[in-house]
């Protein structure tokens, strides 16, 4: 585990092992290559994370390298139960090297991007072997559903033409909707919907019945006609990521109301400790006299 930058997640098991390459069929006896083996979030087994440079006894030949499919083999053939995933002491270790004052932080200083693309991958791996998932998600805040956008790597690592995606895409941005647009026809065909705008939390909540609940089965026929919503049930879903810089409390307070989540994904200001917090709520106002961040243009609606 690399725990002394943490520049990678430690907990996700890593295993180095050293092959010989005369177990390779045709290749020399006197020769070593160390390999990191690491469990992928996606599958469940191990694969080549990395590889040392190969230690041959015999000096006046030139070292021999080992390709990529054959480390990969190596590191496949290794045993990787699902309670293996986690390395627990390289967690505490990196837990207790990232706090900071008194605060409690449960969890290591990963640098973002790695955040994205793997733990959303994981935990969706591990929901998957444990319970029934209905394939749907909501997105408030996507960008454009690509690498950087936590579920936009799920749709990817997941997609199945027997079991097509669902779900409602939000962005306040034209370009990152029309990229959205793009990225989720290759994942998902035409089964998740891209909104653009910003979404308020009325808004938010209306869109998500309409795509996800048109017959009104759920706690959404309560919502559109006044009713007691008790004893309706809410729209499961996957998971919700929220990411939208300004009111998300007050979006998922109400979106939370018709939807039904396994696993959400928010924003929050890690810098500052408990037990200092606090949250932006919505006004309408700020719909049509604030600008967004797309070059101070007016978005089409809500404020970034």
């Amino acid at each position: 585990s690399d725990q002394n930058t943490c520049a990678t997640d430690p907990y996700i098991r890593v295993v180095v092992k050293g092959l010989q390459h005369e177990a390779v069929w045709g290749r020399r006896a006197d020769c070593t290559t160390p390999i990191g083996c690491r469990v992928s979030p996606v599958d469940g087994e191990y694969h080549a994370m990395w590889h040392g440079e190969p230690r041959c006894q015999d000096k006046t030949l030139a070292a021999e390298v080992l390709e990529e499919p054959l480390r990969d083999l190596a590191c496949g053939s290794m045993k990787s139960p699902a309670r293996d995933l986690y390395d627990k002491d390289g967690f505490e270790k990196a837990r207790l090297r990232y706090r900071f004052g008194t605060a409690y932080r449960p969890h290591c200083a990963v640098a973002n991007y790695r955040f994205l693309q793997e733990e959303p991958v994981r935990l969706y791996f591990l929901m998957q072997r444990k319970m029934r998932l209905s394939k749907i998600l909501v997105n408030i805040g996507s960008g454009d559903a690509s690498f950087d956008d936590p579920l936009g790597v799920v749709l990817s690592e997941f997609a199945s033409d027997s079991n097509p995606w669902r779900g409602v895409f939000f962005d306040g941005v034209p370009e990152n909707c029309e990229g959205a647009s793009r990225n989720l026809k290759k994942w998902s065909g035409s089964g998740v919907k891209v909104v653009c705008g910003f979404a308020t939390p009325e808004q938010a909540v209306e869109e998500i019945c309409k795509t996800l609940d048109p017959a009104g089965e759920t706690v959404c026929r309560a919502v559109s006609d006044g009713l007691d919503p008790r004893g309706l049930p809410r729209i499961e879903v996957d998971a919700i990521s929220l990411d939208i810089d300004s009111y998300d409390c007050a979006v998922l307070r109400e979106v939370l109301q018709v939807v039904s989540p396994k696993m959400l994904i928010l924003e929050t200001a890690g810098t500052i400790p408990p037990p200092v917090a606090g949250n932006a709520e919505f006004h309408p106002q700020f719909q049509a006299t604030e600008p967004g961040s797309d070059g101070g243009k007016k978005m089409p609606s809500g404020v970034e």
